[in-house]
């Protein structure tokens, strides 16, 4: 039993919720919704989740968050990244903001990272176009690349906003780009040909990272949040960091340390030739 409320439909919705989150967390992937977070979340079945983002898309409910990254131990902005944020309304009327974490494994499920996609890259386009010199990362989806047509469309875009396209970064996930390595290979040499980078995110939380940086030719790779956690303490996870960036480096590749939120891990990251961090600690998403 669950929380005395939830009816037993209710129940198998947030269940479900919890297996999409689990199964897009990659290898070893697991997702821990309580109570108290399952709350703030309205209740979907599958074919509810297909049409609330179908709507969201429709009905522009889609909002664009941004995340500073800093550079280590200076403090310069290098960039910031993009988190897409989608609309919600509770029974009672009241406006809930889900994050990526909550709708992404949904659409994916429902085919709809692509059109989410879409609608990320070109409302980061128009935002550059209004704002030249700043530079955005944006996330993309390995389920985008293999819908057909949307490499086109994305280049298509860049073309036509040659301007500011050298300000993107794109960033997929590491254990999302080593499943389709055809598919990155031909994103990889589309930026370069309009002058974007490209980064692999949460580094490290797939089995085979080092062997696919060199083929990958990524100019970021962001180490995933949890070498993070007790770092001060985690002897294996300072060795692990200390590895990665000679060997990141080695290769002309910048190395970010993803979830820094406290003062500490940023003085331990400072005496550790990371390259740059992000984190509630550096900036919340605003």
């Amino acid at each position: 039993h669950f929380n005395g409320v939830d009816s037993p439909m209710a129940l198998l919705a947030r269940a479900d919720m919890a297996l999409q989150a689990a199964r897009s967390a990659g290898p070893g992937g697991w997702h821990l919704m309580n109570a108290k977070g399952a709350s703030a979340v309205p209740v979907k079945t599958a074919s509810e989740w297909r049409v609330f983002i179908e709507q969201c898309l429709a009905m522009d409910r889609l909002r664009l968050y941004t995340q500073p990254v800093l550079s280590c131990p200076q403090r310069n902005l290098l960039h910031e990244e993009v988190l897409v944020r989608l609309l919600d309304t509770t029974a009672s009327g009241a406006e809930v903001v889900l994050t990526a974490g909550i709708f992404m494994p949904q659409a994916e499920r429902a085919g709809l990272t692509a059109e989410i996609d879409r609608a990320v890259v070109s409302q980061v386009l128009a935002r550059l176009t209004n704002e030249m010199g700043r530079r955005y990362a944006v996330n993309l989806s390995p389920h985008s690349l293999r819908t057909p047509g949307f490499l086109d469309w994305l280049e298509h875009q860049l073309r036509i906003h040659q301007s500011v396209a050298g300000n993107l970064i794109f960033e997929m996930a590491e254990f999302g780009a080593v499943s389709i390595m055809d598919e990155v290979h031909c994103l990889i040499q589309l930026l370069e040909r309009n002058r974007c980078q490209f980064s692999l995110d949460h580094f490290g939380r797939g089995f085979s990272s080092f062997g696919h940086l060199q083929s990958l030719k990524a100019d970021y790779l962001k180490v995933d949040g949890s070498y993070m956690r007790s770092l001060g303490k985690n002897r294996d996870n300072q060795f692990f960091l200390h590895s990665l960036t000679k060997i990141a480096h080695g290769l002309g590749i910048q190395v970010i340390a993803e979830s820094i939120e406290s003062e500490a891990q940023w003085d331990l990251l400072s005496t550790m030739n990371i390259d740059g961090a992000q984190g509630y600690f550096i900036g919340r998403p605003g």
